[in-house]
């Protein structure tokens, strides 16, 4: 894994992949089951995250700008949704605007969000689709929700909020579709990781590996992942990522080429 390497390899900045993930709930026009991702883990905390996610995005969209306006506006028809968002990291002083997932919450109509598991309230809140998008357009293309609540995100995030255990260090950044980025500052001791089982209810048994990890060596590390096909559909200006796929891969059915 990224956090096995870090602690083989020392003096490592970080490491990346760009492969397929696979998962087993239902696709639909904004998500795919099955999708390629870029995965990045990286030593540092959240902030240190974040200025790579950004910077990795602007390099995108500034190449296809200049290299593939060609395409791009054969299919979209414009370039005002890239140029906007780049405007928009500048502006912010080479950054996009963050807001934490309350501050979403208090400004937004209540179909905007929901709870995380209508039978398991106390897990927190989370946006929906339309909430992402009246963000996005609220924020200029391009926004970071930050501090879910920690019971709606896997259970190695740091806390935002220390001994409360209410938050999570993590954030998710919103693009063409929504959430086109998820990522986060992991917890760095084996007591911490410890603690965060207990709270999220999962059995010890299947995480024994990762704790000792901690115990071997601590380090303070955050990581994110992109999810190609959604950028893609952004750039494209194209509305159901599911048509962006080269092969498709859905669940029960089977595609020969």
């Amino acid at each position: 894994s990224f956090q096995q390497h870090f602690r083989i390899r020392d003096g490592s900045l970080g490491v990346y992949v760009m492969a397929p993930c696979f998962r087993g709930d239902e696709p639909d026009a904004t998500h795919l089951n099955q999708f390629q991702h870029v995965e990045c883990e990286l030593a540092g905390d959240m902030d240190k995250a974040i200025a790579v996610a950004e910077g990795y995005i602007i390099s995108i969209l500034k190449a296809v700008l200049r290299k593939e306006k060609c395409v791009v506006m054969k299919i979209a028809g414009n370039m005002e949704h890239l140029e906007r968002v780049v405007v928009s990291y500048i502006l912010n002083n080479n950054g996009f605007p963050r807001i934490t997932l309350d501050e979403a919450i208090e400004m937004l109509p209540s179909d905007c969000y929901k709870l995380v598991d209508e039978l398991m309230p106390h897990r927190g809140f989370e946006l929906t689709r339309k909430g992402e998008r009246q963000l996005i357009a609220m924020f200029g293309g391009a926004v970071w929700v930050t501090a879910p609540d920690h019971l709606s995100v896997p259970f190695y995030q740091a806390y935002w909020d220390g001994s409360d255990r209410k938050k999570a260090k993590a954030a998710d950044l919103l693009i063409g579709l929504g959430e086109i980025i998820g990522l986060g500052e992991r917890q760095e001791t084996a007591q911490e990781t410890l603690d965060a089982l207990k709270h999220h209810d999962i059995t010890l048994s299947n995480y024994e590996w990762y704790v000792e990890m901690r115990r071997i060596k601590q380090m303070k590390t955050s990581g994110w992942g992109l999810g190609i096909e959604r950028l893609i559909s952004w750039i494209l200006q194209h509305n159901d990522v599911r048509d962006i796929q080269i092969l498709p891969r859905f669940k029960d059915n089977d595609f020969l080429v």
